[in-house]
């Protein structure tokens, strides 16, 4: 899995790419709003971590031209930032097509969560897989997502607002799993 971190601010790009690398995905790294969208439309990465404020266009434009671009529009996006965290900026991102929003400071789990959230919302949305992805591999790969988000829901530090918004994509995708298995029961 791969994830591209955007952020100017290469203190808080450094500390997102460390913790995403521990945890086992692959990172790539912008600075710009233009090098962001470059490596998206390259690379394909699962996620986008994306700053608000860039130095060459905003946040909210970079995510406006994934989700209008064929290739990108499926990518999840999350959105952080340490300088807007408002109703109003939330808001914006979501209507724009955000996955997901976080305000610094970050906490580790908070963001694992987030992303593995979005990583759920991707998979539910798109519903295609690559062609190496069987069945039983996508059942397994969900299945694993499910279990780390009911871990990270007994975290104290995961705001309540995530944690209700993971309890009800848990429960949805824990349905599609049961109505899969059952339809690929023999008779």
């Amino acid at each position: 899995m791969s994830i591209l971190t955007v952020d100017d601010n290469l203190a808080h790009c450094y500390a997102l790419s460390r913790i995403l690398r521990e945890s086992g995905f692959r990172v790539l790294e912008a600075h710009t709003g233009s090098s962001a969208i470059e490596i998206a439309e390259s690379y394909l990465p699962e996620i986008v971590l994306l700053d608000i404020h860039l130095p060459d266009q905003t946040g909210y434009h970079v995510l406006r031209t994934l989700r209008q671009n064929q290739s990108t529009k499926d990518i999840g996006i999350i959105i952080h930032t340490a300088t807007e965290p408002s109703v109003t900026a939330k808001s914006r991102a979501e209507q724009l097509g955000a996955d997901g929003y976080l305000t610094y400071p970050i906490e580790t789990p908070e963001l694992l969560a987030t992303v593995q959230h979005t990583l759920l919302q991707v998979r539910r949305r798109s519903k295609h897989r690559t062609v190496a992805d069987s069945p039983e591999t996508e059942m397994a790969q969900v299945s694993q997502s499910l279990e780390t988000l009911r871990e990270f829901l007994k975290s104290p530090s995961l705001s309540r607002e995530l944690a209700m918004s993971i309890t009800e994509t848990v429960s949805e995708v824990e349905k599609d799993l049961a109505q899969f298995k059952a339809a690929r029961k023999p008779n």
